[in-house]
């Protein structure tokens, strides 16, 4: 989106005010000066750097702001021209007071979802909110966001900005040769507009005059007549860079970095690179790396019965994945590899897994940014792109029980020298599920029996097993009830036991109540724990007839299923202390 002719001379003014870094929490920064000569024409910034989605988050972006004014001229009180600002501004059609952006509120309107931003809910918010809300939407880096508007309006330094820098923020819709669209007006529609732009270079890309992985002429300035040069396009971030400002600085720019350089010099690309170098360091990310953008759920895998998960990465490195279904079979594979530790063989692999360490060799699919709409290349991950990784898990062959187990994974590039993928990581819950199986969820207090006074104390159990679980006042006389079992040693008999229970060794048998998995919700059936539900065990513990002294005693239970093979139930123990009181 090129910028209109008084932007463009904003642009000559901007290299003569030399931004210093900003040394916060975020990115480290450049040990030696920044030279012209490490400009490189068709790599100006990575997508992997300029399509993060979550490259600041809000509270970064303000402490960012406010390191770089920390006052603002509100009321125009400093000198100006032998008079002062708010003078100067008055005369202007800018009278005070002025709002720094760092103190920048306003009322934002709503934005559907399009496939190129994810749209956005209205609201009353501040430049901070605003710029980490577009991100997230339209997955531009803040950063970015935040060098375009200083490029274009120097408006993150400038303590005393004045309307028209807010009113066209970014320069979307101003071109070189017209007035700017007062459609686009406004910081909000300035901000979204040009980032949901990026993203349109990127994915319609044949629709623009610069587009990547070929040469293109760019000139050196709007005057034809300065001539230019071919530049080979690297990345889709540079190409969209060049399509919104559509100049490469020639040699006298990029010899004098931070100032003028000659008649034919244009300075918004060369100003774009060198201010994110000075303020977030390099424009180039890690060859390889990811961001993690979502899984499936948590899955459940029963005996004889496998189960499917997927992992989605971004891909936020520079260079492009490739599947064992590639074509170049130099090029290293992108692969999903077990860890923690790194290399592990999982418990839970599949006779479609390459190995035991990796469940996947083939992108399940490939996506554009938004994760949605599905990409041209189903092999190759390009930067900015999402690649989904999804593979079958088994259940264990060897004596792992019904229970909830953590697999850990990591984006590998296998045959590269960077062997594990930075920000490749995920892991995921799995359920294995026993036809009778359970978790201890929880216990009431101790209780306290006195001769003649009785007490009560319940356990909390969730059913991890693939079967439901019905108490005595069920209608299905013929199903296998699920009580509570003396334990240690096995059918113990309680020296507790109440009237109310059906033997010494079975305290309780029905329900007292049942559960949603949160053990809050109370579930339809009270008579029934369907799998994932919580089933409340609730007993009357009396003080003992057998003198048993004074003192605190431990009680210990098990889950059973009485009338099936499977006595005990996995996971199913729990105890208890009681105290005897005189």
């Amino acid at each position: 989106m090129r910028r209109q002719a008084f932007r463009f001379a904003l642009a000559l003014l901007l290299p003569l005010f030399i931004v210093a870094p900003y040394f916060g929490s975020l990115s480290p920064q450049k040990a030696s000066a920044l030279a012209g000569h490490e400009f490189q024409s068709g790599r100006i910034i990575d997508d992997g750097v300029f399509f993060n989605g979550n490259a600041l988050s809000q509270q970064q972006i303000q402490e960012f702001m406010n390191a770089k004014v920390s006052t603002c001229d509100t009321w125009g009180s400093q000198p100006r021209g032998g008079t002062t600002r708010a003078a100067h501004g008055s005369a202007n059609g800018a009278p005070p007071p002025y709002i720094c952006l760092k103190e920048y509120s306003m009322s934002t309107p709503f934005k559907p979802a399009d496939g190129l931003c994810n749209g956005h809910n209205p609201g009353n918010k501040g430049s901070a909110q605003i710029l980490y809300e577009v991100q997230q939407s339209c997955g531009v880096s803040a950063k970015a966001l935040l060098v375009l508007l200083q490029k274009e309006q120097s408006l993150v330094t400038d303590d005393w900005p004045w309307p028209i820098q807010y009113r066209s923020a970014t320069g979307y819709g101003c071109p070189d040769s017209a007035p700017c669209d007062s459609e686009y007006y406004g910081f909000f529609n300035q901000v979204y507009n040009a980032a949901r732009q990026f993203r349109r270079y990127a994915r319609d890309a044949s629709m623009f005059n610069y587009r990547r992985d070929r040469n293109n002429f760019i000139q050196y300035n709007p005057n034809g007549g300065c001539g230019g040069g071919n530049v080979y396009i690297q990345n889709s971030a540079t190409a969209g860079l060049y399509n919104y400002t559509p100049y490469q600085p020639n040699s006298a720019a990029l010899n004098n970095l931070y100032g003028t350089g000659d008649g034919c010099s244009a300075y918004g690309n060369r100003n774009f690179w060198r201010m994110y170098n000075d303020w977030f360091g390099n424009t180039f990310g890690f060859p390889f790396a990811a961001s993690f953008r979502g899984g499936s759920p948590p899955v459940v895998v029963k005996h004889g019965q496998n189960a499917s998960m997927s992992f989605d990465f971004q891909n936020t490195g520079s260079q492009f994945w490739k599947d064992d279904a590639s074509a170049l079979p130099y090029y290293p594979r992108t692969r999903l590899m077990g860890t923690w530790p790194i290399n592990r063989g999982s418990a839970f692999s599949n006779a479609t897994w390459p190995n035991p360490s990796r469940p996947v060799s083939v992108f399940t699919a490939v996506y554009e940014n938004d994760g949605t709409t599905p990409a041209a290349d189903q092999h190759t991950v390009w930067p900015g792109q999402v690649g989904r990784f999804q593979f079958a898990v088994s259940y264990p062959g060897y004596g792992i029980g019904g229970g909830i187990h953590q697999e850990h994974f990591e984006l590998v590039q296998d045959g590269a020298s960077n062997f594990w993928v930075p920000g490749g990581y995920a892991w995921q819950s799995i359920v294995t599920a026993e036809p009778f199986a359970a978790g201890f969820r929880g216990v009431s207090p101790e209780p306290t029996v006195r001769p003649g006074i009785n007490d009560t104390m319940y356990f909390d159990f969730q059913n991890l097993g693939s079967q439901f679980w019905k108490d005595d006042a069920s209608a299905l006389s013929y199903y296998p009830r699920t009580r509570l079992m003396g334990a240690w040693p096995i059918n113990r008999n309680s020296a507790f036991v109440h009237s109310s229970w059906l033997s010494a060794s079975r305290p309780v048998n029905v329900f007292n109540k049942v559960y949603e998995a949160d053990g809050v919700t109370l579930a339809a059936d009270q008579h029934t724990v369907w799998p994932g539900q919580v089933g409340r065990f609730l007993m009357t513990v009396q003080h003992p007839t057998n003198g048993t002294p004074v003192g605190k005693y431990k009680e210990h239970f098990e889950l059973v299923q009485d009338g099936v093979p499977n006595f005990w139930v996995p996971g199913g123990y729990a105890w208890q202390a009681v105290n005897i009181a005189p």
